[in-house]
């Protein structure tokens, strides 16, 4: 299928929102304030005024209704893509495959703290530096990895990282972790 370059977007938003969590039941759609977890995302994004485009993709049919019901397209998700072996990056080419955009945000719909400031500094940050082409969300761990322990089977506890057992932890590398809210890439 030939795509004409007047129907390429420069910069679309994401949003997937998969019906059957298994940790939290319908952590997506979950109310806070009596809003939608995934609403107050739509509502952040559209208030950034960045995005060409906002696709909420989903196999659900009351997330797709919600999603409609904030006036943004929808992407009915394949059933496959619905699984828990399915990747974010797999759903993510997949809308892509359907609307294409030189660059793309997937937001996570339970990013409800989203900030339209977060938005707007990391969109100008990845959109105006040549070098990058993933930008993600970041934040510090609230303990370090290097203090992580495994317990083993017989209940003894073991440093995972034991090289840095006599290190001081204000020695400790500075390290980030994905903190599950967004990510912007070509």
């Amino acid at each position: 299928m030939e795509i004409s370059k007047s129907k390429v977007k420069k910069l679309i938003a994401i949003i997937p929102a998969r019906g059957g969590s298994k940790r939290l039941h319908r952590k997506n759609i979950l109310r806070l304030d009596n809003v939608p977890l995934m609403s107050r995302v739509i509502r952040t994004a559209k208030k950034a005024n960045i995005f060409d485009q906002i696709i909420v993709s989903s196999e659900d049919v009351e997330i797709l209704d919600i999603a409609k019901k904030e006036g943004i397209i929808t992407h009915n998700r394949k059933f496959k893509l619905a699984t828990d072996k399915a990747t974010v990056d797999e759903v993510c080419l997949d809308v892509l495959s359907k609307y294409p955009a030189k660059n793309f945000c997937c937001i996570y719909a339970t990013s409800a703290l989203i900030t339209r400031n977060t938005l707007l500094k990391a969109s100008k940050k990845f959109l105006f530096s040549k070098n990058i082409s993933v930008l993600m969300g970041v934040s510090k761990y609230n303990y370090h990895p290097f203090q992580a322990i495994k317990i083993s089977k017989d209940g003894k506890a073991k440093l995972i990282f034991s090289k840095f057992k006599k290190l001081k932890s204000n020695f400790y590398p500075n390290l980030r972790v994905s903190n599950g809210t967004f990510y912007f890439a070509k």
